[in-house]
């Protein structure tokens, strides 16, 4: 999930799509491996500390590639709604509930967005 971002200027035309890239790559890794979007976000049963620890990084990561489009005042904001909403959208997908019959989209149209 690891994406090289260099810092961009809100302005740049390139930072608008930094973002979608990532949020596409989360979505078709939680396609392609369900369990790992229900590992990230579930408590597990025994010692939770390993679990939680490959958590964090995976959202540190995604907030620094955040950090590169957003102002810093804003990173840990957007970060958090954008990290979420793939998560949403990724269970959404898994569970039958994103159809195209009731949202007229589908994830699989995005990264041509």
């Amino acid at each position: 999930m690891r994406s090289e971002v260099a810092p961009h200027d809100v302005g740049d035309p390139l930072a608008e799509h930094v973002p979608r890239r990532d949020l596409v790559s989360l979505v078709e890794t939680g396609r392609s491996h369900p369990h790992l979007p229900r590992l990230m976000f579930a408590t597990p049963a025994a010692d939770p500390t390993a679990a939680v620890h490959a958590a964090q990084r995976a959202c540190d990561l995604f907030v620094e590639i955040v950090a590169g489009v957003v102002s810093p005042t804003q990173t840990q904001q957007y970060g958090a709604l954008l990290v979420t909403t793939a998560h949403g959208v990724t269970n959404l997908e898994l569970s039958g509930r994103l159809t195209w019959d009731k949202w007229h989209t589908s994830p699989r149209t995005w990264s041509t967005c």
